[in-house]
């Protein structure tokens, strides 16, 4: 999904927290980048990932723990913070997952929960978003 933020239907607009919006998608200075990554990141995942079963931060069969808790360190909490990320969508299948973690800020540390390993650390890069795959037990 490509979003720019509300705003975008066919004038130009000038929102109080987003600034001057372009009157149409295709005017957006972020779309070129945008699509580009779009292709990067289908050209890495599998490619019967929609036949995997899908899971997202928080709940039981998520492949990661986001400590110290998910209320401090993904979504709102994280925003409140500055520091954890928005959301971390992964799917599982025949012993593999893939995640990806979204809107990373600053870091956010992921602690196995049905993966093999040690806790580990995301930093923020450029994009602020992460693919990450492995072995799903």
């Amino acid at each position: 999904m490509v979003h720019f933020g509300a705003g975008i239907y066919g004038v130009q607009t000038s929102h109080p927290v987003g600034g001057v919006r372009p009157p149409n998608v295709w005017e957006q200075p972020s779309l070129e980048a945008a699509l580009r990554r779009i292709t990067v990141y289908r050209g890495l995942l599998p490619p019967d990932l929609p036949n995997w079963t899908r899971t997202r931060h928080g709940l039981a069969d998520h492949p990661f723990r986001f400590p110290p808790n998910e209320l401090e360190t993904v979504g709102d909490g994280a925003l409140a913070r500055g520091r954890g990320c928005v959301a971390a969508y992964a799917a599982y299948r025949d012993g593999q997952y893939v995640m990806a973690v979204i809107g990373i800020m600053q870091a956010v540390t992921l602690a196995p929960q049905h993966t093999d390993g040690t806790p580990f650390s995301l930093p923020e890069t450029e994009g602020t978003a992460r693919l990450v795959s492995g072995v799903y037990r």
